[in-house]
């Protein structure tokens, strides 16, 4: 199990919830903010949610660890946090996913739009 227990964010978990724990990414300029990956391939988030930097439609604080569907099944490989905030995320498979503050175009989905929920970005990885 990883050791959350320094995060108050996590206060609210049940130790058999926090059990499920593979991986976990805090961030945020007070670690106000969280996604991580269960053994079982979910992914969940929680936290302040400045301009849906959690992925989960909205813009709504949550306390409680919301699912975020389109990330579940994949294996996470890498997660960065930029300022906005934005958040862009990378799996095993090759695939880029990328979501939040979007004024300078930085979640490379050719707008400015920002996006609540992942969103696919075209790449050339494979398999990197």
């Amino acid at each position: 199990m990883l050791d959350v227990g320094k995060w108050p964010l996590f206060a609210l978990q049940s130790q058999e919830e926090l059990k499920l724990i593979r991986n976990i990414c805090v961030f945020g300029s007070a670690g106000n903010e969280a996604l991580y990956a269960t053994e079982n391939d979910e992914v969940f988030a929680l936290g302040t949610n400045c301009n849906g930097c959690l992925g989960i439609g909205d813009v709504q604080s949550n306390i409680e660890p919301r699912r975020i569907d389109i990330l579940c099944g994949k294996k996470l490989a890498s997660l960065s946090y930029g300022s906005g905030p934005h958040v862009v995320l990378a799996t095993t498979e090759g695939e880029v996913y990328a979501w939040g503050h979007n004024a300078y175009s930085q979640l490379g989905n050719g707008t400015t739009s920002h996006s609540y929920i992942p969103c696919q970005i075209s790449t050339n990885l494979v398999n990197k």
